[in-house]
């Protein structure tokens, strides 16, 4: 019989604890429903860790890198499966049924099981999928490529991975599949501005936060002034 060398023998003892005290495998709360939370490893820690804290009073919590070399299982304990920070690259793989990445394989993986999951979009993905959000100042070519990915968002809906908050995820099943059915998601009110020069006196009757600018229109600088001293952001429409 031959010997295992100790080299071997300490690579499987920190296998071993490694698995028992993965970050953020919280332990496990009888009659608590398993939740698999995907991201990346660039999301800011802060952010995660009060995300993580507000999910476990419902879930029992594990969490998934999607930037980690060691592939993710979902488990048998596991009932629903949320993702953050959804782009539009994870869109448009997921509706296609590609797995060329640790994030799209996972999807697969729980929609394949009939896991429900909930995708929680990041900031240009949220503006993308409003139908109307600057619309008005985008040439038609544009418009339809909006339309494009909205109707990837329907296709991951139709397998049952839709778009929604991570507030979902502490209601009732009812009321999530309520929500879903409603507005998915939730951004700041935006308005846009078609005129060819915005200056201080249009700023001073926006109520929106978000003002949306084609890229030829000219911007005063007090107009740039009020904006900041009333928390307007000024975007930029891309042309």
């Amino acid at each position: 019989m031959g010997t295992i060398d100790r080299e071997t023998i300490e690579r499987v003892v920190m296998e071993v604890l490694q698995r028992l005290g993965s970050p953020g495998e919280e332990e496990l709360v009888p009659g608590k429903p398993g939740l698999l939370v995907v991201h990346d490893g660039a999301f800011e820690k802060k952010a995660l860790e009060a995300i993580i804290m507000s999910l476990q009073e419902k879930w029992n919590i594990c969490q998934a890198d999607t930037n980690s070399p060691e592939k993710t299982a979902i488990t048998m304990d596991i009932e629903r499966v949320l993702f953050l920070n959804v782009g539009q690259d994870f869109i448009v793989r997921g509706a296609l049924g590609l797995t060329d990445t640790g994030a799209s394989q996972l999807l697969a993986d729980a929609l394949l099981r009939g896991l429900p999951v909930t995708l929680v979009p990041c900031s240009s993905l949220k503006w993308l999928l409003r139908p109307k959000a600057g619309e008005a100042v985008l040439p038609e070519t544009a418009i339809r490529y909006r339309r494009h990915i909205r109707e990837r968002v329907g296709t991951l809906a139709s397998f049952g991975a839709s778009m929604g908050a991570i507030s979902d995820l502490l209601l009732d099943e009812e009321e999530i599949s309520s929500r879903i059915n409603q507005e998915p998601v939730s951004i700041k009110e935006e308005a846009v501005f078609q005129g060819k020069l915005l200056t201080q006196r249009e700023i001073q009757q926006i109520s929106a936060s978000v003002l949306l600018v084609s890229r030829s229109t000219v911007i005063t600088p007090l107009a740039r002034d009020a904006a900041r001293d009333k928390g307007i952001v000024l975007r930029i429409e891309e042309q």
